[in-house]
This record gives C-alpha cells, sequence and structure tokens, in this order.
C-alpha cells in the first residue's frame, strides 16, 4: 500500500506550493498525536503552532505567486512579440508634429535599443499637397486636404489674413488707388464732368428730365464695371456710394459682365465689414459667388456661395434688431427665406 511518503516527489515538483501543503500536512499529524496524549506538552505544542503558521504563511505567498505567474504570463514570448512590433514601426516610415504643430521625433528604448516610432516631419514634405479653403466660422478659413472622400484640417486662416495676403498673391486685388483706364477723347472727359455734374444739381423738374435722358444713353455693362469695381476696391471714398455702387454690381446683369479680376475685387471688398456690413454682405458675396460659378462651374466658388448663405443665417439670426423687426426689414427677411429654402 502507498503511503504518504510515496507521494513527496511529485509535491516538491509542485514547487513552493506543494512545499506548503506538505508542511501544513505534517505540522496536522503532529499536533494531532499531541493532543491525543494524556497530558500533551506544551512546548511541543507552541512550537507547532509555529510550524503552522509559517505553513500558512508560504500557502499565501505560494498563491500570490501562481496568480502573478498566470496574468503575467511568458514575459519571454511578450517581449518577443513587442521587438517585433517596433520593429515593424521603425520600418513603416510614420512622420509626427508636437503638440503645437511642430515636427517631432519619437523614439523608445527597450532592452538598451533606440526605436524610432516616428520621424520628425519634414519642412518640404506638404509643399506638394494641395489644400482648400473653407469657411469655418468666427472669421476662419479652415485649410483643409481632401482625400477618399474626408477633410484633414491643416489650420486656418483669419479674414484679415486672408485678405491681405490675397493683395500680394493676385494681381491688383488690394484696395488703393484704383489705376482708372487712360480717357480716350476729350469727349469722355466731359461726360464725366457732366454727370458728376447732375448728381450734384438741386432737385428740379429739369434736373429728372435730364436724369431720365442720360439714364439710357450709352449703357455699356462692362465699361460700368469697369469703373464701379474700382471705385468699391478703394478705401477713402464715401462709404454711403460705395455701397450704392455695391448694389448696382451685384444685379444679375452687372454680375454677368464682370471679368475675372473684377470678380476678385468684388469678393475681397464683401469679405469683411467695411463698405458693407454684416449682414448684407453676407448675402451679396454669395450672389458674387454663384454668379462666378455659373461661369467657371468652379464646385468651390459653389461651396462658397453656400458657406456665404449660411454666414448671412447666423448673422441674421444674432442680430435680433432686424430679425425680430420682420416689417421694417422686408428686403432681409426675404433673403433669409430664400438662403433657408437653397440650404
Amino acid at each position: 500500500m502507498e503511503s504518504f511518503l510515496d507521494y513527496i516527489p511529485q509535491i516538491a515538483a509542485a514547487g513552493a506550493m506543494g512545499v506548503s501543503i506538505l508542511c501544513i500536512f505534517r505540522v496536522y499529524n503532529l499536533l494531532k498525536n499531541e493532543q491525543e496524549k494524556d497530558q500533551p506538552r506544551p512546548v511541543f505544542l507552541r512550537s507547532i503552532y509555529i510550524f503552522m503558521g509559517f505553513g500558512v504563511l508560504m500557502t499565501i505567498l505560494s498563491l500570490g505567486i501562481e496568480f502573478s505567474r498566470h496574468f503575467m504570463g511568458d514575459g519571454g514570448n511578450q517581449q518577443e512579440v513587442l521587438t517585433k512590433k517596433l520593429v515593424a514601426i521603425d520600418s513603416a516610415n510614420y512622420y509626427s508634429l508636437d503638440k503645437n504643430g511642430n515636427p517631432a521625433s519619437i523614439s523608445v528604448d527597450v532592452a538598451g535599443k533606440d526605436y524610432d516610432l516616428s520621424q520628425a516631419l519634414p519642412d518640404d514634405f506638404l509643399q506638394n499637397t494641395e489644400l482648400k479653403l473653407k469657411a469655418g466660422g468666427d472669421g476662419k478659413y479652415l485649410a483643409v486636404k481632401r482625400n477618399n472622400g474626408k477633410e484633414t484640417v491643416f489650420g486656418f486662416l483669419n479674414a484679415s489674413e486672408l485678405k491681405s495676403s490675397l493683395g500680394d498673391l493676385l494681381v491688383d486685388t488690394t484696395r488703393t488707388a484704383p489705376k482708372l483706364p487712360t480717357v480716350p477723347n476729350q469727349l469722355l472727359e466731359s461726360e464725366k464732368l457732366l454727370f458728376a455734374g447732375v448728381m450734384y444739381s438741386p432737385t428740379s423738374r429739369v434736373r429728372t428730365s435730364v436724369q431720365q435722358k442720360l439714364s439710357g444713353k450709352k449703357a455699356n455693362s462692362k465699361v460700368a464695371n469697369r469703373y464701379l469695381v474700382d471705385f468699391v476696391h478703394t478705401e477713402g471714398f464715401d462709404e454711403e456710394l460705395q455701397t450704392l455702387a455695391v448694389k448696382l454690381l451685384i444685379q444679375p446683369k452687372q454680375m454677368n459682365a464682370l471679368d475675372a479680376g473684377e470678380y476678385e475685387k468684388l469678393v475681397s471688398v464683401l469679405s469683411s465689414d467695411g463698405v458693407r456690413d454684416a449682414p448684407w454682405r453676407h448675402y451679396e458675396l454669395a450672389q458674387v459667388y454663384y454668379s462666378r460659378y455659373g461661369k467657371t462651374d468652379n464646385p468651390d466658388d459653389l461651396e462658397n456661395y453656400r458657406n456665404a448663405l449660411r454666414a448671412y443665417i447666423a448673422a441674421y439670426d444674432r442680430l435680433t434688431w432686424i430679425s425680430n423687426a420682420p416689417d421694417d426689414y422686408p428686403v432681409e427677411l426675404t433673403w433669409y427665406n430664400e438662403a433657408k429654402a437653397t440650404l
């Protein structure tokens, strides 16, 4: 018959847990034998209790070790898997920026070896990347990259910065003194003087008659646009008169006669408060974009048209002294409803 001693090799092979069980079992037998005596020896009992406490402590420690081994797994295997992943990332050539948008590399030291998780983004990496401008609200225009139907935002330009930059990049788009065409003959100069004189003449029956005759004389949208656009695009002129010029320019027939440079100037004027303020300039700017879209079929103009309508709706809602008095501002209400219906 097999005894307990025959199982000692198997118990020892179980490690600390097996030794703990063996210790507790032997102490239990000693305690049982001592207590069966008529006069148990206190010194022996005390020693037995000490060994029993030791066995319990060993059992708790053994359980903790087994628990840790179970959840930690094979450390060597994990190290190998981690190293393979780091090598794969190192060879993938990722690029990164820090939280301030500045190029910065990322590396990690594992077992005494450096692995590059990403390299600092080269300064010229994005120079051939085509970006689009998109209105982002609060006077911001977002620089976005479109790829596979998704947009990545790279930053923004505020309206004043964009306007200033366009003045340097595009031909004749800054609001400086206009370069008026050279007067070809004395007749044109005399007509300009006549119109200026009529404008400042006191109201009378004769003045009304003259204005009616002049209103149909030599009508030419292209010539009118050349002067009107330069007039509204020049700083220092009477803004009330410039407002009237803008109202003339956004009429469909007038806009249809605008050339590329004149479109740019009119967009520049209506992109910020000044000659025309919000909410009016937003709606008028939308009409300019839509007119140009009808000629060029450029999807950016269509998107800018919609963004300008959104800006008009937001400004109309924000200016309660207009939105709460529709009877006093019927035109603005009509524009608002049209913009809502369009979007």
